[in-house]
């Protein structure tokens, strides 16, 4: 499954390993639920979400309101 992906400390920045931009977005494809428990345990926090009908990664490391 293909996700848009950021990171809350760099929202502009390459997110993670494995992360391909396209247009103005990053995204990764993930193949199973496990691929996406591995990049949870690497990255600590992640906050997954839908913005505009597309399935999204937030890395969250950093403060935001």
């Amino acid at each position: 499954m293909k996700f848009r992906i950021t990171r809350t400390s760099d929202c502009r920045g390459k997110p993670c390993d494995g992360a391909i931009k396209e247009g103005e977005d990053w995204f990764i494809a993930l193949g199973t639920l496990d691929d996406l428990m591995e990049l949870v345990k690497a990255q600590d926090e992640i906050i997954v979400s839908f913005r505009n009908c597309i399935p999204e990664l937030e890395i969250y490391d950093d403060y935001r309101e």
